[in-house]
C-alpha cells in the first residue's frame, strides 16, 4: 500500500553540491580573466653606503653575543674555582698558609612534585 520512511527517494549530497561549486569556479575563472596578473617585483638594487635599520640591528646583536661570550667564560672560570671546594667550603689541596677559602652554602636541590591529576574525557586538572 504505502511505502515506509526508508524507501523515499533521497537526492545524494554532491547532488546537492555540483551546481553551487560549478558556479564558484566559474565565478573565479572570470574574475581572473577580466584582472592582470600583479607585475613583478623589481630586482633588488645595490647595497646602499649608509647603513640600515637590519645593519643597525645585526650590529646591536652581534655587540650582544660577544658580551655574553665574555660572560659565560667568566662563569665557567667562577664554575671551575668551586668546583676544585668541596662541600664544607675547603678546597682539596690546602695552599701554604693551610687556611681554606669559605664559600656560601651549596643551595639544596628542588623538590621533584608530580601535576596535579587531569580528568580523562575533559582534560580539565
Amino acid at each position: 500500500m504505502t511505502d515506509g520512511p526508508g524507501h523515499r527517494p533521497r537526492p545524494s549530497t554532491a547532488a546537492l553540491l555540483a551546481p553551487a561549486a560549478a558556479a564558484v569556479l566559474a565565478g573565479s575563472l572570470a574574475w581572473a580573466a577580466g584582472h592582470p596578473p600583479a607585475p613583478l617585483t623589481k630586482a633588488a638594487t645595490t647595497a646602499s653606503p649608509t647603513p640600515g635599520p637590519a645593519a643597525t640591528e645585526r650590529a646591536r646583536q652581534l655587540r650582544d653575543v660577544e658580551r655574553l661570550r665574555t660572560e659565560v667564560a667568566s662563569l665557567r672560570a667562577e664554575l671551575t674555582d668551586l668546583a676544585g671546594t668541596d662541600n664544607a667550603g675547603q678546597t682539596g689541596k690546602r695552599g701554604a698558609g693551610g687556611t681554606a677559602r669559605a664559600t656560601a652554602k651549596p643551595k639544596p636541590k628542588p623538590v621533584r612534585t608530580t601535576p596535579p591529576p587531569v580528568q580523562a574525557t575533559t582534560g580539565a586538572s
